[in-house]
């Protein structure tokens, strides 16, 4: 993923989402081991900053089904 385009998240797997609910951490899971059921990262911008949307749906036998929408990131690169 180093061009702006769509990218289907569950066809992806060496990249991740990250989600802690609430400050408790009474809920977290990451899509590293948890395997995404579905999702979708569409970059709109990469030259010097990537920018974009994402959502996705994931399930852990601690959380339940997790539903992200409506996601966006403006990032730096280091």
């Amino acid at each position: 993923m180093n061009t702006p385009g769509t990218y289907n998240l569950a066809l992806h797997s060496p990249y991740s989402i990250f989600y802690v609910h609430n400050s408790t951490r009474s809920c977290d899971f990451n899509t590293w081991y948890d395997q995404p059921i579905s999702g979708t990262l569409i970059i709109t911008r990469f030259d010097g900053i990537v920018s974009g949307t994402l959502s996705f749906k994931a399930a852990t036998a601690a959380c339940g089904t997790i539903e992200g929408t409506d996601g966006r990131f403006d990032v730096v690169p280091n």
